[in-house]
């Protein structure tokens, strides 16, 4: 799980996550799994706000949310296992 900074695509960077992001999730994944870069998988969540306020959603007021250049990105091997 890492932390990482997002370029706007309108200063010139390419959509987020870069493909050397993508690429350095990839590498601490196999390196601690020891299994094939196939295997390896990855999920993006860019981290948002909501500028009217905090659990508004809770209480069925409208959520006016919005992400920011920044976001999670997880590396994961699938286990197989359903359960």
């Amino acid at each position: 799980l890492r932390d990482f900074n997002i370029t706007s695509p309108n200063m010139g960077e390419s959509s987020w996550p870069s493909q050397a992001q993508l690429d350095e999730i990839r590498g601490v994944v196999l390196e601690m799994s020891g299994r094939g870069r196939e295997q390896v998988r990855c999920a993006a969540s860019p981290y948002r706000i909501c500028p009217l306020g905090a659990h508004i959603d809770h209480q069925g007021g409208v959520v006016s949310a919005m992400t920011i250049y920044k976001g999670i990105l997880l590396g994961f091997v699938p286990s197989g296992d359903t359960q």
